[in-house]
């Protein structure tokens, strides 16, 4: 499992220096090559918590914190929360079988989505 952990990382730098390497043109360009398309926005016409996740972190990538933050506010938070756990369960492997933390750490994410995602959609519609 720790040899998977690692390749992950491993993976994340190359991700992060291949993108450091592209400038924005080229990178939107390979983007919508994907024919992806969120689904509740494709029916809605609202934007789920994270729609522009990919772009925020590809600026994060970049060392464009702000840009990073204009694309989506969950992007650094999100990156951060992934690193910690990454790290955490290679260095702890204990900590991630404790089932109760995962649970509730599951509820506290998916509440903030919700409510995230509820926000968003307000703050787009005054604007």
């Amino acid at each position: 499992m720790n040899f998977l952990k690692f390749c992950v990382i491993v993976l994340l730098l190359v991700i992060g220096f291949t993108v450091n390497q592209l400038n924005w043109k080229q990178i939107e360009t390979v983007l919508h090559v994907i024919p992806y398309a969120c689904p509740l926005l494709l029916f809605t016409g609202y934007q789920c918590a994270l729609c522009g996740i990919t772009h925020a972190w590809i600026a994060l990538f970049r060392a464009e914190f702000l840009l990073s933050f204009h694309f989506n506010w969950l992007g650094i938070p999100l990156f951060l929360v992934f690193i910690f756990a990454l790290f955490s369960s290679m260095l702890n492997p204990s900590w991630s079988k404790n089932r109760v933390l995962s649970k509730g750490a599951a509820l506290v994410f998916l509440g903030g989505l919700i409510i995230y995602a509820v926000v968003r959609n307000i703050s787009l519609a005054v604007s």
